[in-house]
C-alpha cells in the first residue's frame, strides 16, 4: 500500500501537469501492475469542451485562427451575395414569363384587328355596302 502511494507521489513529482490533463491525453500510470487507463475522447467532445481552441491559442497559432475565421466570413458572405443573384434571376425570369405571355395576346389582338380590317377593304373593292358595327354586339334572349 505504501508502495503505490510513494509510486503516485513520484509520478506527480515528476509531471508538472495535473493528473486530470493526463487522463483527457488518453493514459495514465496509476503506479500498479495493473493495465493503464485509457480514456478515448471524441474529436467532437473535445472540440465542445473548448481545451482544443485553447491550446491552439496557447501554441501561437492566433493568426491561423484568424485566417480561418476570416475564410469562414467569406464563405458566409459569397454564399448571401449568390443567393441574392439567384433571387433576382428567379424574378427576372418570371417577368419574361408573363412579358412573353401579354406580347403573343396583343399579337393575336393586332393579327385578329389586321384581318378584319382586310376584310372590310376588299369589300369596298367589290363595293359592298357592308359596314363595320359601330356598336358592339350583344346577346339578345327571347322569352316564350
Amino acid at each position: 500500500m505504501e508502495d503505490q502511494e510513494q509510486n503516485q507521489d513520484q509520478m506527480l513529482e515528476q509531471s508538472p501537469e495535473p493528473i486530470s490533463e493526463k487522463i483527457q491525453e488518453g493514459s495514465v500510470d496509476t503506479g500498479s501492475n495493473e493495465e493503464e487507463v485509457v480514456i478515448k475522447r471524441s474529436p467532437l467532445a473535445v472540440l465542445f469542451e473548448g481545451r482544443g481552441m485553447k491550446r491552439l491559442f496557447e501554441r501561437g497559432n492566433r493568426f491561423f485562427l484568424y485566417y480561418v475565421c476570416f475564410l469562414l466570413l467569406c464563405s458566409i458572405t459569397l454564399s448571401i451575395a449568390i443567393d441574392s443573384v439567384r433571387l433576382r434571376q428567379v424574378q427576372g425570369s418570371r417577368e419574361l414569363v408573363n412579358l412573353k405571355a401579354e406580347y403573343r395576346s396583343r399579337k393575336s389582338r393586332l393579327q385578329f384587328a389586321s384581318k378584319r380590317e382586310e376584310i372590310y377593304s376588299r369589300l369596298k373593292a367589290l363595293e359592298s355596302k357592308v359596314e363595320p358595327p359601330h356598336r358592339p354586339a350583344y346577346h339578345v334572349v327571347i322569352d316564350e
